[in-house]
């Protein structure tokens, strides 16, 4: 199991702060950002979308919803039973954490982080130092 700071570390020093573009962004039809999903047309997958277990029937894959929309989705099941299995073993606040700092286009710039989004991406990696 990956620990909570090699997750932050994959998914945002060395993903989308190296390559923003391959954030999960939605679109309006005037070209302004909607939101963001699990996985886009194009590929791209969102902070918990790259975290989940590749299965193209599952219900969550095309939602916008937050993260707290998956439990209700796994029903019987855990969030842990449709994440890969290096990444389970994580509260869903942690997965909450991720995928706001994915999401909130304040944090983010045209070429990586803003200024505060580095703010908030090494206060992430405080509150999860373990």
């Amino acid at each position: 199991m990956k620990s909570k700071i090699e997750i932050i570390e994959e998914l945002f020093d060395n993903g989308y702060v190296k390559d923003p573009s391959t954030r999960a962004l939605t679109y309006n039809e005037d070209g302004k950002q909607k939101g963001c999903a699990y996985l886009t047309l194009e590929g791209n997958k969102c902070a918990v979308g790259k975290c989940l277990i590749e299965d193209e029937n599952a219900d969550y894959w095309d939602s916008e919803e937050d993260v707290f929309f998956l439990v209700p989705l796994a029903l019987d099941m855990s969030l842990d039973d449709i994440l890969k299995e290096e990444y389970r073993g994580h509260d869903i606040r942690f997965w909450s954490d991720l995928q706001i700092m994915h999401d909130d286009s304040q944090r983010w710039a045209r070429d990586g982080l803003s200024d505060y989004g580095v703010e908030r991406l090494n206060g992430l990696k405080s509150k999860y130092r373990e």
